[in-house]
């Protein structure tokens, strides 16, 4: 077992109320939250989603 740490960027997430969106890992401006649930960018602005930079691993699309 090692104590290295997984790299970790900053990336942008939403939150729609207090449900956590992060980037698909692979689709482009895409999100998903727990059990799996997809949404657009385009969706989530139009809720008026809340836009804030967490630390997760890299997604090369979305790197801030």
């Amino acid at each position: 077992m090692s104590d290295e740490k997984a790299e970790r960027v900053m990336q942008k997430v939403y939150y729609l109320d207090t449900v956590l969106f992060v980037p698909h890992y692979s689709k482009p401006h895409w999100w998903v939250c727990a059990g799996g649930m997809e949404r657009t960018t385009t969706w989530l602005n139009e809720r008026y989603a809340t836009k804030e930079d967490l630390y997760l691993w890299p997604r090369h699309w979305n790197m801030s």
